[in-house]
């Protein structure tokens, strides 16, 4: 027998680019937000059960009126399914879901709220589930909200061009979170449009409060939503800005016995605020008959079972396997499968595709050199199917990787945007994070990040390296190490150093104790045994870096070079490589308006999307040709132990 336990099941499908609002007043709505909201505080069998949610209802009932008001989008409650206690009856909820998938289209959003109880059972597939009001525990199978029927239900509406975010409130109740996700872990990768927030880490008990009437973690993420979180006053609350608000406000309401966590783009806008701000009232005033004349469409268990006949795929004249690839030298392929009939749609990577007859597709595929993968989806319903095609496109750029080269890609980025004394800066974050997406997602760099560290966390994180780069397996290879730097600069005139600013420098420190000095940084990094390893550095002064500001530099060779480049790449990294590229010489730089990159990483950000051109390696004679565009100038050196010719690559990945 199954021991239940507390769970929180929400399903958000936001509208509007990226947000949660469901509309923008006076422009044309071509898309709509519908929401599903159920509250379990009640149940038929309630004295069965040794745990209750004891304000599950008024957090439905608060989500509800979170939607009708101006900062949820105010959506219709004609749009929106409420099923509180006795109400939410397993038909009816699985019948909702049937009505929220048969409802949306692409570009709509939709919510899927669930507070209430769950548990595991080894009777149920995939075990997890959530309880119905009219839960039989002796049949958990035949009458609690399966986890298949929530995951056919997510990916059904991903098929079908929907945005998700999933929020879960749960200590890891049953086997639920770990047999949903398969669904989860798809949610933030698909076009970046899906985001999963839960209010515990696995091992934390979400708590309740009898002040606020309301879970602690549901009443600070509406707190949020309604204006809260907005740290930045710019009317938005983004994904980041709500994470931070709802971790802070629960850990601190719980004295760190709950920490909720999120997944998903951090600068996708959750809501607009329009610089309001709303309170979440203790019990919220509600009209029970709404519940009632909202009419859900009867649906018949033996019919409406999400288990039977889902659709299929078969491929025509390919042979697809798995961890295989077609081999290719043409820049397309023309693909042909049918699927079962009839099916409502299919979809190539994401992108619906119409069949010609009968289930029946051809589509030319382009293809970029190397490995190029098609995800195929067919969607009835709330049923899907998927299977992946691989096809591999042979020429120059596909063989980069397939040199002899044996050493590894490796990115620390140090990024300083709050500090205790110092002004804060608006986008040192962002661009470390961007930074670590684009080359980890473009070149294959394995990332590490320090996020708004002290002066004793950098020199840390710098030993670190050190004693890292000791190790063999990597002073032998030709490995390569990229420090980026972004933040605050100082400047001591008196000595002519310059300094790195950490989260704890003070304004007031006559000999600069509180700093890193430029000229330890130097030593320091230049010491580490990676055989190639380049400093970037987006902050004030960062030129004096360079010790010496020579006027004229060794720049690794002319940018215009022997059009072999698979030898080039060999003679390159044959030679070591200390270099410097920072956004100035010994000036301040601008830190750009906030969430759009500074000037300088813009143009960074540009030449790593560029991808090197046609023959995938990008130098750092072209990478500089794309950040010379900003003013001031950036400034390009060498130091300590760089051999002449070096240089530093970034290689395509190969996928």
């Amino acid at each position: 027998m199954y021991k239940p336990q507390v769970i929180l099941f929400v399903l958000l499908l936001f509208l509007l680019n990226n947000s949660l609002i469901a509309q923008s007043k006076g422009a044309a709505i071509q898309n709509e937000t519908r929401a599903v909201v159920i509250g379990l505080g009640e149940f038929e069998t309630s004295n069965n059960y040794d745990e209750v949610r004891k304000y599950a209802d008024n957090d439905a009932i608060a989500f509800n009126t979170f939607l009708n008001a101006e900062a949820g989008g105010e959506v219709s409650q004609s749009n929106i399914k409420i099923l509180i206690n006795e109400h939410a009856l397993r038909e009816k909820i699985l019948s909702s879901l049937y009505w929220l998938v048969e409802k949306s289209k692409t570009g709509d959003k939709a919510i899927l709220y669930y507070s209430g109880i769950g548990g595991s059972s080894p009777d149920v597939i995939g075990r997890g589930f959530l309880m119905t009001y009219d839960f039989d525990p002796e049949q958990p199978s035949k009458t609690a909200l399966l986890v298949g029927q929530v995951g056919k239900t997510i990916v059904a509406l991903q098929n079908k061009g929907v945005d998700v975010t999933l929020i879960l409130d749960s200590h890891n109740g049953g086997n639920f979170k770990s047999s949903i996700s398969n669904y989860i872990d798809n949610l933030s990768e698909v076009e970046a449009t899906n985001v999963g927030i839960f209010s515990a880490k696995a091992g934390d008990t979400p708590e309740e409060s009898d002040k606020y009437s309301h879970s602690i973690f549901t009443y600070y993420l509406l707190e949020g939503l309604y204006g809260d979180a907005d740290r930045d006053f710019d009317n938005t609350i983004d994904l980041y800005e709500l994470e931070k608000f709802v971790v802070d406000h629960v850990k601190k309401a719980t004295d760190d016995r709950q920490t909720p966590y999120f997944i998903g783009d951090s600068y996708r806008v959750m809501a607009y605020t329009q610089g309001k701000t709303m309170k979440v009232e203790p019990n919220m005033s509600f009209d029970p008959n709404i519940m009632i004349k909202q009419e859900v469409i009867p649906v018949d268990n033996a019919t409406f079972n999400l288990e039977d006949m889902p659709p299929s795929i078969k491929f025509m004249g390919t042979q697809v396997c798995e961890n295989s690839a077609i081999l290719t030298q043409a820049d397309s392929y023309p693909l042909k499968f049918t699927t079962s009939y009839p099916v409502e749609e299919t979809r190539v990577n994401y992108k619906r595709v119409e069949a010609l007859s009968n289930g029946s597709y051809t589509i030319d595929l382009p293809l970029e050199p190397g490995m190029n993968e098609f995800l195929i989806t067919a969607a009835k319903g709330i049923q899907s199917a998927a299977d992946t095609v691989r096809i591999f496109c042979t020429n120059q750029r596909a063989q980069l990787r397939n040199i002899g080269r044996t050493g590894k890609d490796h990115v620390l980025i140090i990024a300083t945007e709050e500090f205790n004394e110092w002004k804060d800066l608006n986008n040192p974050l962002l661009d470390g994070r961007t930074m670590a997406s684009d080359l980890h997602q473009f070149y294959g760099f394995e990332v590490d990040t320090l996020m708004n560290p002290t002066k004793d966390e950098v020199l840390d994180k710098i030993d670190e390296y050190a004693m890292r780069f000791k190790d063999p397996k990597y002073t032998n290879q030709d490995d390569q190490l990229l420090i980026f730097f972004t933040g605050h600069g100082a400047y001591n005139e008196l000595h002519k150093q310059g300094h790195l600013v950490t989260k704890d420098s003070k304004l007031n420190d006559k000999h600069f104790r509180s700093y890193i000095s430029f000229a330890d940084l130097q030593n320091k990094i230049n010491n580490i045994g990676c055989k190639h390893i380049l400093v970037v550095l987006d902050i004030c002064y960062g030129g004096t870096f360079d010790l010496e500001l020579p006027e004229s530099l060794d720049a690794g060779g002319d940018p215009y070079i022997n059009p072999d480049r698979l030898d080039f790449i060999k003679e390159k990294l044959e030679f070591k490589t200390r270099r410097i590229l920072a956004a100035s010489r010994d000036t301040p730089v601008s830190d750009g308006f906030a969430k759009q990159h500074s000037p300088f990483a813009r143009k960074f950000f540009e030449a790593l999307r560029s991808k090197g051109g046609d023959d995938g390696v990008l130098t750092l004679q072209e990478l500089q040709t794309f950040v010379d565009q900003t003013d001031p100038s950036p400034h390009p050196s060498v130091f300590g132990a760089n051999k002449p010719g070096s240089n530093f690559l970034f290689i395509e990945k190969q996928n």
